[in-house]
C-alpha cells in the first residue's frame, strides 16, 4: 500500500506540529448519494509527554496537508482529551506515555453549530443564495470562515425568514438541486460546484431543458438508478417533485 505523508501546522502562523502527531482518522464526503452533508470530524492522537497539547488550543485552527501541499484543509479544534500516564499530575505530561486526543471539525461541521434566528433571505438561485447571503459581512459567518464559489445554481431558492443552522439551510438548498452537487473545502474556504454534465446526451442521464420545449442549453444529470411505478399495464407518466426551497416541478412523459 502506498504511503502518504501528511503535515500539520497552526493556521495562521504555520508552526509545524507534525512531529507531535501519532495517528489521525477522518471521514470525507457522504456515505450515500442522497445523504446530507454533515461535515467531517477528524480525530488526532498526539504525544503529550512535554506539553505538546499547549499548541492545540480549543477554537483555534489547524491546517492539514498532503505531499507538496496537496489537499490542504483547515480544521477547527473542538475538544482536547488528556490521556495522562498514571502518576502524571500536570499538563506537561511528565510520563513518557502521556498522550492527548484532539477532536476537530471542518467548515461544514462548524456551520452546523451556527444558529441563525429570523435571518432574512432574498430569492436567488440556490447556490448563490448561500454564498452571497451567508457571509461574514452579513453577520452570519465568523471572520475565519468564508466562501470560494461563483456557480449560481440551476433552480431558484425562495425568499424566507430563516431560523436554523447554516449547515441545515445549505443542505435544504442542495436538496433542491439534487444534481450531484459537490461541496468541498480548500484551506478555510467552502466551495460549491455543480455535478452536472453539459453537452451531448450521456449514458444514464436525465435531460433538463432550459425551458418548456427548449431546444438549446440542455443539461444532463447522471443517476445511480431510475425507478418507475407499474400498475398492471398502466405506467406513471406524470410526476411532481416538491424540493424544500424550490417551487414544485412537474414533468410529463
Amino acid at each position: 500500500m502506498a504511503k502518504i505523508t501528511w503535515g500539520f501546522q497552526t493556521y495562521p502562523g504555520a508552526v509545524d506540529l507534525t512531529t507531535s502527531v501519532i495517528s489521525f482518522s477522518r471521514f470525507r464526503g457522504k456515505q450515500n448519494y442522497l445523504d446530507n452533508y454533515t461535515g467531517q470530524n477528524m480525530t488526532v492522537t498526539i504525544r503529550n509527554n512535554t506539553n505538546q497539547s499547549a499548541s492545540w488550543i480549543v477554537g483555534s485552527a489547524i491546517y492539514i496537508y498532503g505531499p507538496s501541499g496537496q489537499d490542504g484543509q483547515v480544521f477547527w479544534i473542538q475538544e482536547v482529551q488528556y490521556n495522562d500516564q498514571v502518576g502524571t499530575t500536570t499538563t506537561s505530561g511528565s510520563g513518557s506515555a502521556s498522550t492527548a486526543t484532539v477532536v476537530l471539525q471542518d467548515w461544514m461541521g462548524r456551520a452546523g453549530q451556527i444558529q441563525l434566528n429570523s435571518f432574512t433571505l432574498t430569492e436567488e438561485l440556490s447556490y448563490k443564495q448561500m454564498w452571497n447571503q451567508f457571509t461574514v459581512a452579513s453577520g452570519a459567518l465568523p471572520a475565519d470562515m468564508g466562501w470560494s464559489s461563483t456557480y449560481a445554481g440551476f433552480f431558484s431558492a425562495t425568499a424566507a425568514t430563516y431560523t436554523g443552522t447554516i449547515a441545515n439551510r445549505i443542505n435544504l438548498n442542495l436538496a433542491g438541486e439534487k444534481n450531484g452537487s459537490q461541496i468541498y473545502q480548500s484551506q478555510e474556504l467552502m466551495i460549491l460546484r455543480p455535478g452536472n454534465i453539459s453537452g451531448s446526451p450521456v449514458t444514464n442521464a436525465v435531460t433538463l431543458q432550459p425551458s418548456k420545449s427548449g431546444s438549446t442549453g440542455d443539461t444532463y444529470i447522471q443517476y445511480q438508478n431510475f425507478k418507475r411505478i407499474t400498475a398492471g399495464t398502466n405506467f406513471l407518466n406524470t410526476i411532481t417533485i416538491t424540493p424544500p426551497v424550490v417551487a414544485a416541478q412537474t414533468a410529463t412523459d
